[in-house]
């Protein structure tokens, strides 16, 4: 991911969040100027005539198996990075506005650069050849009959009608079924540790820091499921305020969480001693 696309989806996140928290709490969003620089720790400061208030964005992605040879999110960023390099082949070609759905079957046992340039070279060409040969609108094409192994199925749906455009630009992406995470309180506690363990420095810029914490269930790296079990734990956090935000349902959950005062200690005591 570049460093603007990184900045770009923590600003709609935070955009998102302050959303949800007004209309869910029925009270205005802290007040201020927001300052946001990447490499920039905390993520956010909102800087109030009388305080600062610092936010820490964090994803939350789910882990690799010891069945899995390469982590979820890097399987999903290699099927994106194929679908939208095949998308842009197809633009430059001067292919119509389409809708395309690609259905993937496993690539685990692919990587690297060239194998992605060539999937996608596979996949614009099969698209392209399909739309000169078929009339219909909607259209259906297998991996098996493109010769593409890796590729279940591809599914194309026009932007013309009778001669008139309807798709003013292409929209292509992955159809996929991902498998809910219920149970992941010791995997949503590792990764508040993880900010645990920075909170003294965030503090150093702001009167209070809120930790914030998103995933998006429409990835399957994010594909994680708010129980009741996971919302009645108590989990160990430094931060004066940490929230769980959904981004594909808008909902945000303020975690109920307890601060470790030894460990806030040991924190502190890090910083002081490393600080001088």
């Amino acid at each position: 991911m570049t460093k603007r696309k990184q900045k770009e989806d923590e600003e709609l996140h935070l955009n998102l969040f302050r959303k949800i928290y007004e209309k869910k709490y029925d009270q205005k969003f802290p007040q201020g100027v927001v300052e946001h620089k990447i490499k920039e720790k905390p993520d956010f400061l909102i800087k109030g005539k009388d305080n600062v208030l610092g936010i820490e964005h964090t994803e939350f992605f789910r882990k690799k198996s010891h069945k899995e040879k390469h982590s979820p999110r890097k399987k999903e960023a290699f099927r994106e990075k194929i679908i939208s390099d095949a998308q842009n082949l197809c633009e430059q070609r001067g292919v119509s506005p389409l809708e395309v759905k690609v259905l993937f079957k496993s690539l685990e046992h692919l990587s690297g650069e060239k194998v992605q340039a060539e999937l996608s070279e596979s996949i614009a060409n099969s698209v392209e050849h399909a739309c000169h040969e078929k009339r219909e609108g909607i259209f259906r094409l297998t991996g098996s009959e493109l010769g593409i192994p890796e590729i279940y199925l591809i599914s194309v749906i026009r932007g013309t009608l009778d001669g008139q455009t309807w798709r003013i630009k292409h929209w292509w992406y992955e159809v996929k079924a991902s498998w809910i995470n219920r149970n992941f309180i010791s995997e949503l506690q590792a990764c508040i540790n993880w900010k645990n363990d920075r909170y003294i420095e965030y503090r150093g810029k702001c009167g209070q820091c809120w930790l914030l914490i998103v995933t998006n269930r429409s990835k399957d790296s994010q594909a994680f499921e708010i129980t009741k079990e996971i919302l009645q734990y108590k989990y160990t956090s430094l931060f004066e305020r940490t929230f769980y935000m959904e981004v594909l349902f808008k909902e945000i959950y303020e975690l109920t969480t307890t601060r470790n005062q030894k460990l806030l200690n040991v924190c502190t005591a890090y910083w002081s001693n490393n600080h001088r």
